[in-house]
């Protein structure tokens, strides 16, 4: 009965002009209709299947809209993990470990450090980790690196002369820690926070250097990257216990200071001085100085003219990059402690072929003024981004956060919430946290 009836409308419809267009017009988006709905289900699968975004357009979105959400995050997380990396991990939470963890003696401090257990020969070892691409043209370079020789064959650190004689007349005294070794000082007056606590406590910053002497007692076969070396506390705590040292310093007046200390306590074979900055890339530039805290010395976005010298000329320093470093680099496991006044993301900008050839256990780092570039003024949004990469560059190559104080495991997506201080230990360095 249907079909008859449809047969009757056809037959009256069909001499009639319009109705015939509008059949014709129908039917056509009836087909249109059909194609658009199929076509979404297909996005929809291939969504479901590649991921909802790729790398690149993560972070162009980021630096497009200055945006840091946590969600965006996630994302990068759960793609771009690499799946070794990832098994490591697992494996360590469910008990296993590579090698054997060395019983009897443990080391009373914050992180309970035992001694760092090897790989066996045939699985592959945390310096064959998988890179990524460049994450953006501000980024961190994460492509393969020919790391066979020094880029272009040139140098670029500047070495000062620790084995000259020093002739200047500093107030120097030993530190409060075992072996003893001294340290010379700048008066109170203009140093009011580091040369006044350690003739008040005889120790500066207490907390980090249980935990540096530890990981140090724990692993005495290591080297130590002392980037913003300072007076030099680290390097000579560090030398007194056999350790060789690569300290960077630029500052003048520190260095001056630093140089007699290492006369006195004769590591002058122990301790090699770099009289650069570190920063992501290489220029002259003038450094920011304080009339009462010389600790606090950094950076300045100025850039400075290498030729002028006399009082009045700003302070200035050649900066190189942190795998310039390799030039000087004679040992090939290390723990660093880096502190340069919230440069720290720039200057692991480019390190990705130092972190390749020589393996960082541990990497104590001040975190202070890096989680204040999480504010969204439009200054900072570049400063904001390169600290969210750092992040996640770390924890690509195998860093994990800690708090350096309660062994607390940090949380990446809360990186602008971090305590002061704290240390990335790498999957292979076991510890008891």
């Amino acid at each position: 009965m249907a079909v008859i009836g449809f047969r009757r409308f056809w037959l009256m419809s069909v001499h009639s002009y319009k109705m015939q267009k509008k059949l014709a017009l129908l039917c056509l988006c009836g087909v249109i209709a059909t194609f658009l709905f199929w076509t979404t289900l297909d996005d929809d699968d291939n969504q479901h299947r590649h991921g909802n975004k790729k790398l690149d357009d993560i972070i162009a979105e980021i630096v497009r809209k200055d945006d840091l959400d946590p969600a965006v995050m996630n994302v990068w997380e759960e793609e771009f993990v690499d799946p070794q990396l990832k098994q490591m991990q697992e494996e360590r939470e469910k008990g296993i470990v590579w090698g054997d963890m060395r019983k009897g003696k443990t080391f009373a401090s914050d992180l309970g450090l035992r001694k760092p257990t090897k790989p066996p020969v045939n699985k592959k070892s945390n310096l064959n980790i998988k890179y990524f691409s460049d994450v953006s043209d501000i980024g961190y370079i994460n492509d393969s690196i020919d790391s066979k020789g020094l880029e272009g064959g040139k140098a670029h650190c500047r070495l000062y002369d620790v084995k000259s004689p020093s002739y200047d007349d500093f107030e120097c005294l030993n530190l409060t820690t075992k072996p003893k070794t001294a340290i010379c000082l700048y008066p109170d007056d203009i140093d009011i926070h580091i040369s006044r606590h350690i003739r008040e406590e005889g120790i500066w910053e207490p907390h980090m250097v249980i935990n540096f002497k530890n990981i140090l007692y724990a692993n005495p076969h290591i080297g130590v990257i002392d980037i913003g070396a300072n007076l030099g506390q680290y390097s000579l705590i560090a030398a007194s216990m056999g350790h060789p040292v690569v300290a960077v310093e630029p500052y003048a007046s520190s260095l001056k200071r630093f140089h007699k200390a290492i006369e006195i306590g004769g590591f002058q074979d122990l301790i090699t001085v770099v009289q650069n900055a570190i920063s992501n890339e290489r220029h002259s530039v003038e450094m920011r100085e304080y009339a009462d805290n010389q600790g606090g010395v950094s950076l300045t976005d100025e850039f400075a003219d290498p030729w002028c010298e006399g009082p009045e000329c700003p302070a200035h320093t050649r900066t190189i990059v942190m795998d310039d470093l390799l030039e000087v680099m004679n040992f090939d496991e290390a723990i660093m402690k880096i502190d340069i006044e919230g440069h720290e993301h720039r200057a692991f900008v480019k390190s990705l072929r130092l972190l390749s050839q020589v393996k960082v256990l541990f990497i104590i780092m001040e975190w202070i003024k890096l989680r204040e570039y999480h504010g969204s003024e439009v200054e900072q949004s570049m400063d904001k981004t390169l600290v969210f990469q750092l992040v996640n560059f770390l924890h690509n190559q195998g860093y994990f956060p800690y708090s350096l104080v309660t062994s607390v495991k940090l949380k990446r997506d809360y990186w602008f919430a971090w305590p002061d201080d704290i240390v990335w230990r790498h999957i292979s360095a076991e510890a008891l946290l």
